[in-house]
Formats: structure tokens, sequence, C-alpha cells
């Protein structure tokens, strides 16, 4: 599943609820709290950057990949 965020993440900028439904069409079964867990983990890590923006009237994290997983993706 890291992989896929990764992917996801590199191709546009998303928040952790659109993720979730996107994950489960693709056949993942994982709980909101996991991968919200998930995404604090990759944004510590420095695999995604996150800004808080108003989306749709609600407050959203919005993440998205930080330069150097654009350019570890790019070489890959």
């Amino acid at each position: 599943m890291w992989r896929q965020i990764v992917r996801v993440a590199v191709e546009r900028e998303f928040c952790g609820p659109w993720l979730l439904g996107e994950l489960r069409r693709q056949g993942f079964e994982v709980a909101a709290e996991r991968l919200s867990a998930m995404l604090r983990r990759m944004e510590g890590d420095g695999t995604l950057v996150s800004e808080h923006r108003t989306v749709d009237g609600q407050r959203r994290r919005m993440y998205r990949a930080s330069a150097a997983t654009r350019e570890r993706a790019a070489r890959e």
C-alpha cells in the first residue's frame, strides 16, 4: 500500500478521506485510523508534505509527494 500512496502522491494532491476511498476501490482493506497513522509516518520521514486547506467547506490536510520523493520516482 505504501507504493500505491507514493504513486498517487506523485501524480496529484489528495486528502485522507479521498485516498481512503480510492484505496478501497482498488481492493485494499484499510481502516481510516491505520491510513491516518501511515500518512503521518510518511510525512514524518519526508516522503510526503502537507498543508491545511478548506475543501468543500471542510478543513482538510492536503498531502503531496515531497520534492525528494518526486525526484526518486522520476528516476525509477
